[in-house]
């Protein structure tokens, strides 16, 4: 058994979700694209894998596509997944409450 953290972060994983909502990822991109003006820079807060989000018409859109979440790996593989070379985003690495994971399993 692990920590409370840990369990928590495992729990944010959403078992098949990339297939489950690929008709909400596409409603959503749409939404997005439809509401903001091409070659605009973006920031997705809180990426994870992208499961919820079409990246390849993101990056159309775009100029500039940032990811930021608290967990890179999880980025990566929602990159590769959609056939995105880690160039084409920019990726950042952080947790908004400012908490290393180490304090967090130390409480």
């Amino acid at each position: 058994m692990g920590n409370l953290f840990d369990d928590l972060v495992r729990l944010q994983a959403i078992p098949h979700a990339h297939e489950t909502w690929a008709e909400y990822r596409k409603a959503l991109s749409a939404f997005i694209v439809e509401n903001t003006r091409p070659g605009t820079e973006a920031l997705i807060v809180g990426a994870g894998p992208c499961n919820d989000l079409n990246l390849p018409l993101l990056l159309g859109h775009f100029s500039r596509l940032t990811l930021l979440d608290r967990n890179p790996e999880a980025m990566a593989r929602g990159l590769t997944r959609q056939g995105i070379p880690l160039p084409e985003a920019q990726l950042l690495c952080q947790d908004l409450v400012g908490i290393p994971d180490d304090e967090y399993r130390a409480l």
